[in-house]
């Protein structure tokens, strides 16, 4: 099949388009993201590092420049802010442990009052059509509900 030239203008725009927009989002990428120079994170601040197999079960205990094991270390590290942080985390999940339990055991009181409709005229006790029913369905419903109220007016003038 050939190709248009509608279809070749159309993905040189694109083409165009794209270098365009790239400029102006490498730009806001630069401005969003910060100077990755300026920040310099020294790792040994946030975990312990440990070097390869250090990990394994036969493994001692690693010791520091001052002699104490890089356990104790730790320890002494995580004193005050973290404690306190791992406190708080253990006493949120013993909330919601609760809160699981609870309603794991009863079940939430609600009040269930399903819509009643008119069998004929689909409509509930607010006049409201029920939510799966179309626009289109719903004025058919409409014009037939008409025609029936105004049959059964002219039966009842007849009659009287």
């Amino acid at each position: 099949m050939a190709k248009s030239l509608r279809s070749k203008w159309k993905r040189k725009m694109k083409a165009v388009k794209r270098v365009r927009y790239g400029e102006k989002e490498l730009k806001r990428l630069k401005s969003i993201l910060p100077n990755p120079v300026a920040i310099d994170v020294n790792m040994s601040d946030i975990c312990t590092v440990l070097p390869k197999g250090a990990l394994s079960k036969n493994s001692k205990p690693l010791k520091d420049e001052e002699g104490c094991s890089q356990t104790n270390k730790t320890r002494s590290i995580l004193k005050k802010k973290e404690i306190s942080f791992l406190k708080e985390k253990q006493r949120i999940a013993i909330e919601n442990n609760e809160d699981e339990k609870c309603s794991a055991n009863e079940s939430m009181e609600i009040d269930e009052s399903k819509r009643k409709y008119h069998p004929k005229k689909m409509i509930d006790e607010n006049g409201n059509y029920p939510i799966w029913m179309n626009r289109r369905a719903i004025k058919k419903l409409k014009e037939k509900n008409r025609r029936l109220s105004q049959k059964t007016k002219k039966n009842k003038k007849k009659h009287v």
